[in-house]
């Protein structure tokens, strides 16, 4: 998509190159001709006919001078269309980032409590072992069996079910990865990677978030396309140079060579008023763009805000889990 966009930039400079043509024909044209001519009172009837070969080539240039700077200002959207296209891809960037990293961590999550429960199975089957043998020596009741072999088969429930969530977490592996997972090393904190306050966190999220910049740009291409549609009030101004070299363009001529050089002014009076509804519509479209930027902005912060929110919480979850 941004490749495609790029291409916008050398079509809006097209606008201040010429424009040149060469054409060329070639044919045969029969004449057959009878004349009347009085002379006195006596009529005098003559006919002739010819065959000639009427062929020729020219080229035409055409160079546009002015056309209310409108090739500028769309050279200058066009360019703040790529700009706004790169920031689409960081964000693209941004979420197979995301997703490649959430693809690992969880798996690497999701292999720890396959092991935590294959342990803990074990451990409460010991613990069902124990429990028998002191039924058997008449220590505990039947009752006490009974509960330790529930215990055994919930615990092999959440093997089998951690079981399912790691074959899962390696399909997804596979799929956003690309390829089979090997041996995966431990996730590293991201505190020195990150602000080392909210507020800090808040700024540099509203300055740097692709979807912001985007907006941003978006803006500019909303107003470049104000001056662009104000542009079609002004005149135009051309240029047009032609040459033409023609064998037997008619039955007595031989050959005729024709150059000109020829200028010309357009000036708009009136185009039925389509001119000033463009405009009226581009001004409402910067509005609209305006909106979507402080939308954007807003977005952003409270996506900061909860993003930090979750990590402190999960680090207050930590601690509170190994204390447990």
């Amino acid at each position: 998509s941004l490749r495609a966009t790029d291409e916008n930039v050398p079509q809006a400079l097209a606008g201040y190159r010429p424009r040149i043509s060469v054409t060329g024909s070639g044919g045969v044209q029969y004449n057959d001709t009878k004349t009347s001519t009085t002379v006195g009172n006596a009529t005098v009837t003559s006919q002739s006919n010819n065959t000639f070969y009427p062929r020729g080539v020219g080229a035409t240039a055409t160079q546009p001078l002015f056309n209310g700077f409108q090739t500028g200002n769309r050279t200058r959207q066009a360019e703040s269309q790529v700009a706004a296209a790169r920031e689409t891809l960081r964000t693209v960037e941004q979420t197979v980032l995301l997703d490649a990293v959430t693809a690992y961590m969880n798996l690497l999550r999701d292999t720890a409590i396959l092991d935590l429960q294959r342990r803990n199975v074990e451990v409460i089957q010991e613990q069902l072992r124990q429990t028998r043998d002191r039924f058997n020596v008449g220590e505990v009741t039947r009752t006490a069996v009974a509960q330790a072999e529930s215990r055994v088969a919930a615990a092999q429930s959440q093997m089998l079910q951690a079981q399912s969530n790691y074959v899962t977490s390696r399909a997804i592996y596979r799929r956003v990865i690309g390829v089979e997972p090997g041996k995966l090393a431990p996730g590293t904190p991201v505190d020195r990677l990150s602000p080392r306050t909210l507020p800090l966190a808040v700024a540099q999220g509203q300055a740097e978030n692709p979807s912001v910049s985007a907006a941003e740009y978006g803006v500019d291409v909303a107003a470049l396309q104000v001056k662009v549609s104000e542009g079609a009030l002004y005149p135009v101004v051309t240029v047009q140079g032609s040459v033409q070299q023609n064998f037997e363009p008619s039955a007595n001529v031989e050959r005729q060579f024709t150059a000109a050089a020829i200028g010309q002014i357009t000036v708009p009076i009136y185009q039925g008023g389509s001119e000033y509804s463009l405009i009226r519509q581009s001004k409402e479209t910067v509005g609209q763009r305006r909106l979507e930027l402080a939308v954007n902005r807003d977005q952003a912060r409270a996506n900061v805000v909860q993003a930090w929110g979750q990590l402190d919480a999960a680090k207050a979850q930590i601690d509170a889990t190994k204390s447990q």
